[in-house]
């Protein structure tokens, strides 16, 4: 009878301790076309002037069209502009513009496990496991239209609906 009581509590422990996504949320992709990559050029206008400022530290696409339009940054290896790849997001980052409007950022990664930088899969390891990443993400968005240009409302985790309700 001891035996079963050891035998129920290790199965219900098992259970418990084991990652519990379900299997849905990561067997579903988006796919996503990269409109600049990794290194290319950033640049704004300002007044009646081009400025630039460091380059894309990462894939950018956009995903919708027009003004409900939802702009990716998918931390990978270099995609080509143009290129399509099926991706899962992760976080989402909510900026503060200058002209007090919010937008939001959806950070994903590649479902190409040869296109991936990272291991993470979900909001937590991104934003516990990968912290670096998730300050150079940070940093560059906050700083690309020039100082007091954009604040970080927060983080919080994206799942598809940020691209599927566009």
């Amino acid at each position: 009878m001891r035996g079963q009581y050891i035998l129920l509590f290790f199965i219900g422990w098992c259970l418990l301790s084991c990652d519990q996504r379900s299997s849905s949320a990561t067997d579903q992709y988006y796919a996503l076309k990269i409109t600049n990559s990794s290194g290319d050029d950033y640049s704004f206008s300002l007044r009646d002037s081009l400025v630039y400022f460091a380059p894309y530290p990462f894939n950018v696409g956009v995903s919708g069209e027009g003004p409900s339009s939802q702009e990716v940054m998918v931390i990978s290896k270099r995609i080509d502009q143009g290129d399509k790849v099926d991706i899962f997001p992760i976080a989402k980052l909510t900026l503060i513009l200058a002209d007090k409007s919010s937008q939001d950022i959806v950070i994903a990664v590649p479902e190409e496990e040869n296109l991936r930088i990272i291991g993470s899969r979900d909001f937590y390891d991104f934003t516990v496991g990968q912290f670096s990443l998730k300050q150079i993400v940070e940093y560059w968005y906050s700083n690309r239209h020039g100082l007091q240009g954009t604040s970080v409302k927060g983080w919080s985790p994206a799942s598809m609906e940020d691209l599927n309700d566009i």
